[in-house]
């Protein structure tokens, strides 16, 4: 009988699934290649929803939905080496109706080697956005954060005796400003707090 692979654990809330860095993975310095780190977390999100109970084929075949990934930040941090064994951690953010935040990164040991956040949205079989069934919703929620986006920020503004979110923001945006790395002092914040502090240069 076939030993079927592993689909990882749940763990303290995050799927961790163990992986081992091949050859094939990696370039002519032994390290593994910057792209090859989307195929580890396209892996470790397939089988946290393989674990829950939400397999890929099954959801296209019983309700033709599909899994697309509309936006993907992702940092690199220290390279992974031939025949190293990682781990890729993954769990979710804010779920929403059509789509959710997907947070995950890949360890050695206790060190992070990659950290990325994405947008992940639902959609039909005719490409058109899709509402998150509610058992789909209700297994995501067992590797899901308990804060949303915006109690998070109503807390932080709390925890800073600013009077409002809102204030929050104008206060994280001169601090931008005035900052000799803005894009180091982004990358440590959320992605959804990325996008509406830089959505006025996006517009532009």
């Amino acid at each position: 009988m076939t030993e079927a692979p592993t689909s990882g654990r749940i763990e303290r809330g995050k799927h961790v699934l163990p992986l081992r860095i091949y050859y094939e993975d990696t370039d002519a310095q032994g390290i593994v290649y910057y792209a090859n780190w989307l195929r580890f977390l396209e892996r470790g999100r397939t089988e946290m929803l393989r674990l829950l109970g939400q397999e890929h084929s099954a959801l296209r075949a019983e309700r033709g939905l599909n899994w697309v990934v509309r936006r993907c930040l992702i940092d690199y941090f220290k390279p992974g080496r031939l025949d190293e064994t990682i781990e890729v951690v993954t769990h979710c953010g804010e779920l929403r109706g059509a789509s959710l935040d997907m947070l995950q990164e890949a360890r050695r040991g206790t060190e992070i080697l990659v950290r990325a956040e994405l947008l992940v949205a639902c959609m039909g079989s005719d490409g058109k956005p899709a509402r998150l069934p509610a058992e789909v919703k209700q297994a995501l929620g067992q590797v899901a954060e308990d804060v949303t986006y915006g109690r998070a920020l109503g807390l932080v503004a709390g925890l800073l005796g600013v009077p409002a979110a809102d204030a929050l923001l104008s206060q994280l945006k001169d601090r931008l400003a005035k900052s000799e790395d803005p894009a180091k002092l982004l990358s440590l914040m959320p992605l959804r707090l990325r996008l509406e502090l830089t959505e006025g240069e996006t517009k532009a």
